[in-house]
């Protein structure tokens, strides 16, 4: 069974009821591509330490085939593990599909990429009020697995030049995420694409473009 499951499988077996978490619910902002110079920048994403206060994320799983909040048999919020490759992962891509040359992530504390190549830019993401609300709406049916909800987060980003040494830009971001019909995976999937929501109002920042187009990196 997947570590993921284990975890809704124990919430989904309390009948305790608990109340359901507070959602921070943002619109989206589209990708925002990067110009002539962002797209000769090389960027990198620094791992954050496992200790980081507030980036665990708080689960709290909603029993019952209807799925309307307040009406479940159950629920009962709990910590949930998603790895910071995950998010190492969803950085990359969103990156490069902004068309920003996005290398491996990097170890906090080193000079480069698992390769050891250093970018012209490491970034990093200070999360904090990481939580989702997932419904599993057939786990009366033994179905632990497909579920949906929302999900929000806070990210507060860092941008430092020259491998670390200076910080040249911050900002705060907000990330959401719904999803209307039952996924497999639905806490994992759900901050994820919160963690994109965030990534894109970075991307959209008009003072990392700025950043992102200084000479010297």
């Amino acid at each position: 069974m997947r570590p993921g499951m284990v975890m809704l499988a124990a919430l989904a077996a309390i009948g305790a009821c608990t109340q359901v978490q507070e959602i921070e619910r943002t619109g989206d902002v589209p990708l925002v591509l990067a110009d002539t110079a962002g797209q000769a920048r090389t960027v990198t994403y620094q791992v954050p330490d496992p200790s980081s206060d507030g980036m665990t994320p708080r689960i709290t799983v909603l029993r019952g085939t209807a799925c309307q909040l307040g009406s479940q048999r159950a629920t009962r919020t709990s910590l949930f593990t998603i790895s910071n490759r995950d998010y190492a992962n969803v950085f990359q891509d969103e990156f490069r599909r902004a068309g920003y040359r996005a290398l491996d992530a990097a170890a906090a504390g080193t000079p480069g990429d698992a390769r050891g190549v250093a970018a012209d830019f490491r970034i990093i993401g200070v999360m904090s009020n990481v939580r989702a609300n997932v419904c599993l709406p057939a786990v009366d049916l033994g179905n632990l697995y497909d579920g949906k909800g929302e999900a929000s987060m806070t990210v507060r980003w860092e941008v430092h030049a020259a491998a670390g040494k200076s910080v040249v830009y911050t900002t705060t971001q907000r990330g959401y995420a719904k999803v209307d019909d039952p996924i497999p995976a639905a806490p994992r999937e759900l901050l994820r694409a919160a963690f994109a929501r965030a990534i894109h109002g970075l991307l959209a920042d008009e003072g990392f473009r700025a950043a992102m187009r200084a000479t010297g990196g």
